[in-house]
């Protein structure tokens, strides 16, 4: 997920009560609900692959998670010293804040490594768009209502206001988002202004109840992702009658701020087809297999260079292009978006 996403996770997860423990918890929180995406200063620089390779890697596995909440538990503990916050406590804190991060990397379908290094294996919630405004309305606006509105804090959430609009405008001029979804983006949030200069609700009944709502949310959406799957290879089914279709992996990919859009990739040993679900439609779109090329015979020639194997250990619906003496290798996950970051180019060895 998005940082913005992160922080306020971690802001919320303080307000619902953590925040009780001392001072320094709040934005402790913050930054540990950030930590792990730090790691693309671990990289080795602009190496291609590297990105693919490494990133949601250690830092976002279990064990340097709970490596992470032991040593930042103690420095919790020793800035509020003055309290009667006992190191366990402290851990477990920083331990809320640094989860928060892994669990919510795992809701979307670029996936997450939890058990690296002694297993490498992805795991997917093909459940929320890696920028999902709603989810900056759950988290943000009960502390929002909840907060003081000094100078200075007023300030803080003027700037993310505006920040995030834009961010909502940007998806809508690149046909991410629907424009309907913008007007329901500023009704809500001239709402929230309005009932907020009324009164300050509780800080932390507002932050639990936003935590419930998020709950209740994802709950549904994953419902949904695991029925555009079922409707997925049911319509592929109808489309191709007659056939057997064997599947080896298939993927959701849902639409920002439209949990009721999927898109849903259905792969064979070679070939790939893509179904997109509307809910709000009765009839899915199915567009024809595409072949991914995986048997070009140049790949065993490669299949000794980094860019190879960091391909094979990140691209969850592999494809191969040719141009030229050259292999693109990249992931359809992407190229079905338009622009696929991850492709490879390798020159492959002349004989």
């Amino acid at each position: 997920m998005d940082n913005l996403t992160h922080s306020l996770c971690g802001w919320a997860l303080a307000r619902a009560g953590l925040n009780r423990c001392g001072k320094w918890v709040t934005p402790l929180l913050i930054v540990l609900a950030n930590l792990p995406d730090l790691e693309p200063v671990l990289l080795p620089g602009r190496v291609p692959g590297a990105y693919g390779l490494y990133h949601r890697g250690m830092t976002h596995g279990i064990l340097m998670l709970t490596i992470y909440s032991i040593l930042f538990g103690a420095l919790l503990w020793f800035l509020e010293r003055g309290s009667k916050l006992s190191y366990w406590k402290s851990a477990g804190i920083c331990a809320a804040g640094l989860f928060s991060h892994l669990f919510l990397d795992s809701l979307n379908n670029y996936g997450v490594r939890p058990y690296i290094p002694f297993d490498s294996t992805w795991y997917y919630g093909d459940m929320i768009y890696i920028v999902e405004p709603w989810i900056w309305l759950m988290f943000g606006l009960p502390i929002f209502l909840g907060s003081a509105l000094d100078v200075r804090r007023a300030s803080v959430w003027l700037l993310i206001g505006i920040l995030s609009t834009i961010i909502v405008w940007v998806g809508i001029h690149r046909s991410l988002l629907p424009l309907p979804v913008l007007f329901i983006w500023l009704a809500t949030i001239v709402a929230a202004i309005c009932i907020r200069l009324r009164r300050r609700l509780a800080s932390e009944r507002c932050a639990r109840t936003g935590l419930v709502i998020l709950s209740c949310y994802l709950l549904a959406v994953f419902a949904a992702s695991m029925a555009a799957l079922a409707r997925g290879k049911a319509d592929l089914e109808a489309a191709i009658p007659g056939s057997n279709i064997d599947l080896v992996r298939t993927s959701v990919s849902p639409h920002p701020a439209q949990p009721w859009r999927f898109d849903v990739l259905l792969q064979t040993n070679n070939t790939l087809s893509q179904v997109h679900v509307d809910f709000l439609k009765t009839d899915a779109i199915v567009k024809g297999a595409t072949d991914l090329n995986l048997n070009d015979p140049a790949l065993n020639k490669i299949k000794g260079t980094f860019q190879y194997r960091a391909w094979m250990s990140f691209a969850r619906h592999p494809y191969v292009l040719r141009d030229g003496n050259v292999l693109i290798l990249g992931d359809m996950r992407f190229k079905m978006r338009g622009n696929d970051w991850s492709a490879l180019p390798v020159p492959v060895p002349v004989d």
